[in-house]
């Protein structure tokens, strides 16, 4: 195992991947982030709009529009609650760049076509586990980052 390594006061512990892209608008520390429009080389990304699939990790600095901000891909990360959660919750994004537990699929989902492809595509949009609870919107919670 690696040492841990530190962004302001948040550990990212246990041999994270991160990333440098370039913030598409002003991001916090604690985000999930979406790919965004970009040009040449220069890959944006923006706060999560929802439950999308083109999450592509948590943030782990700040940074202003147009500025640098490291993304973690892989490791252990503080990420911004959208609700309450609990420890082994699988976690999805959400809005405003939040995250979210993932409900479970219900024998109504699997009994249509169209429930079924719900349930499908919500597991293309899994992007980690909590190890650590949250009980209210706006609380930290650590994600065990695991994005295809």
């Amino acid at each position: 195992m690696s040492t841990p390594t530190y962004e302001g006061t948040t550990p990212v512990v246990s041999d994270a991947f991160l990333v440098s892209y370039q913030a598409a608008e002003d991001l916090d520390i604690g985000k999930a982030v979406q790919f965004s429009a970009g040009t040449g080389m220069a890959f944006q990304v923006k706060a999560t709009t929802g439950q999308v699939k083109q999450c592509c990790g948590i943030t782990t600095t700040k940074a202003s529009s147009g500025k640098k901000v490291t993304v973690a891909c892989r490791g252990i990360v503080r990420g911004i609650a959208s609700g309450a959660i609990s420890v082994g919750d699988i976690i999805v994004s959400d809005a405003l760049g939040k995250v979210k537990a993932l409900a479970d699929a219900t024998a109504i989902d699997c009994n249509t076509s169209a429930g079924t492809a719900i349930a499908v595509n919500n597991s293309r949009m899994i992007i980690g586990k909590a190890i650590s609870a949250a009980s209210q919107d706006g609380d930290t919670v650590y994600v065990q980052l695991m994005i295809p």
